[in-house]
């Protein structure tokens, strides 16, 4: 295959350079898959001298700091939601003493032993005293939540910081060693073969197996052209039974070398390519045989540890649940927000729930049962059709299901009832998935994906101005979606349009994507966004 470190191995060592700040173990990273063990030991040397560095320090510090907020934001949260179920539930006793009190009142033939109208009770004293205690708590803890969101924002975009320096750290280093070319014929001797090999707990067979490896350094040095006319591998395995003595082992140490714990053989490429993937010009892509040869290009991206093709469980974790028949389970994202502000808006009892989705909550097997998909929100409504608890997942079917339920935000009109489900069903085939698209490859994409983040910056970006075009002439001289009337389609549309104003930054030029987009130039959708932002509801839920 030659000595070049092809681009899809230059990605997946730059994702390594991350994982190796956070565990300083080479043993725990050999495992690269199509990546040559010489490579591998060249780069794990530089990650040796870089660990002990700012940036990897940094990186640990970071991610320890974030780990405590959670848990404090976890334990301020609980302590905000029992406060709430305890004003509630004092607040339900003073209703039900009041009623007994009034009955009393009519009912007794001695109206100069019952209290006089509008004397106020100890009961109902102690009660207004402990409504009013718990009060006080649950405005502490939600001012607390709130400061300690920003602290963890901060964190967490300290931490990107971090990581992105790191994987600059590791392009520079790479481009130092001679535009990308690796010698590992003076990299590689024998002592080191047999030192680095892993081992079997068979002497006799680790014999073969080192002795497999320093031949296969050999052939290294004495192939410098590709090898034709046969398959590679069984031209690979005629050139190892001249140098392997005794010969007949060839086959049995491949099968054995197969079964190392850590993978230094790569699998049979096609004799037409040796890499992921093939072009017939340098303008040209055409895919691999197989998707998966290209999920190392995907590393380096902010999510990349937690992406997978798979669906399912992947940790078995119970969900929280609270007294209130609702229980969300989200996040303040566009789409958790859609959900939460539509809760205060209704002004129904709920338990909101922190899914960390950068640490993989949502593939803990309690969200799971609620959520297959492992995306947030999702809802568990324990109070649902026929009583039975029932669960709710994608954000605007949470939304329609709480809608219809209490009956409130959408239109009676079957015509105006359409109009909300046109701008329901549009910020989920368009506005969302779209604007969502521009923000990974804006913010998220891998740093040194140029070309990639270029093209899919300009294609989803000028989408989502196109988007944006098309809800600014529909506001111009309306003050809500649909009708007069503020509705279920304001709800779920403003989220992300008040990310686009207000989030998305590219952190290392801090350009915005609202000045990006140039998002002022929609006069309409600000004028709209300020009467959705000034509603009380609207402001606890972007909080939630």
């Amino acid at each position: 295959e030659g000595d070049d470190l092809k681009e899809y191995e230059k990605d997946k060592l730059r994702q390594k350079v991350v994982e190796y700040a956070n565990n300083p173990d080479a043993d725990a990273h050999l495992n690269m898959g199509e990546i040559s063990y010489t490579k591998m030991r060249l780069c794990f040397g530089f990650l040796k001298a870089m660990i002990t560095g700012d940036s990897a320090t940094a990186i640990r510090e970071n991610k320890a700091l974030l780990k405590k907020k959670y848990d404090t934001a976890k334990a301020l949260a609980a302590t905000v939601n029992e406060a709430r179920n305890s004003i509630k539930e004092l607040t339900a006793k003073m209703e039900k003493l009041r009623t007994d009190k009034a009955v009393a009142s009519v009912i007794t033939t001695n109206l100069s032993t019952t209290i006089e109208s509008g004397l106020v009770s100890d009961d109902e004293m102690a009660i207004v005293a402990a409504i009013d205690a718990h009060k006080r708590a649950y405005k502490v803890g939600f001012n607390q939540l709130n400061d300690l969101k920003k602290e963890i924002q901060h964190v967490q975009k300290m931490l990107e910081m971090g990581r992105l320096k790191l994987q600059k750290d590791f392009d520079g280093w790479y481009q130092a060693q001679g535009r990308g070319h690796l010698v590992t014929e003076t990299l590689v001797n024998k002592q080191d073969v047999a030192d680095d090999i892993p081992k079997t707990g068979d002497a006799a067979v680790d014999k073969d197996v080192t002795g497999f490896y320093e031949a296969l350094d050999i052939l290294k040095r004495r192939n410098s052209r590709k090898l034709t006319n046969q398959p590679p591998a069984s031209k690979s395995l005629l050139q190892m039974q001249r140098i392997l003595r005794p010969a007949s082992n060839c086959r049995r140490l491949l099968n054995v070398i197969r079964q190392l714990p850590h993978s230094h053989h790569r699998r049979p490429m096609s004799s037409s390519s040796s890499t992921p993937s093939t072009s017939t010009s340098s303008s040209e892509w055409t895919p691999p045989r197989k998707i998966e040869e290209l999920y190392a290009a995907a590393a380096g991206n902010k999510f990349a540890s937690i992406n997978s093709p798979e669906a399912g469980a992947r940790v078995q974790e119970a969900l929280p649940v609270g007294s209130a028949s609702l229980q969300l389970y989200s996040l303040g994202t566009p789409n958790g927000i859609k959900v939460s502000i539509l809760l205060e808006e209704l002004g129904v009892d709920y338990d909101a729930h922190f899914i960390n989705i950068g640490a993989g909550d949502q593939f803990k097997s309690g969200f799971v049962d609620v959520n297959p998909n492992s995306k947030i929100p999702a809802l568990l409504d324990q109070d649902g059709p026929d009583s039975a608890p029932i669960h709710v997942w994608e954000s605007a079917s949470i939304a329609l299901y709480l809608a219809e339920k209490h009956r409130r935000f959408l239109p009676t009109s079957p015509r105006l009832k359409v109009e909300v489900m046109n701008w329901l069903f549009w910020q989920m085939a368009g506005q969302g998935p779209m604007t969502g698209n521009f923000g990974h490859f804006f913010v998220y994409a891998p740093a040194d994906k140029g070309a990639a983040r270029d093209y899919g910056v300009a294609r989803y970006g000028m989408e989502t101005q196109r988007l944006c075009s098309v809800l600014d002439r529909h506001l111009a001289g309306k003050a809500f979606l649909v009708g007069e009337e503020y509705s279920l389609a304001d709800i779920v549309v403003f989220p992300w349009a008040h990310h686009l104003d207000t989030g998305y930054i590219h952190a290392p030029s801090n350009v915005s994507a609202k000045e990006f987009l140039s998002f002022d130039k929609y006069t309409n959708i600000h004028a709209w966004l300020a009467r959705i932002r000034s509603r009380p509801a609207v402001q606890r839920g972007l909080t939630v």
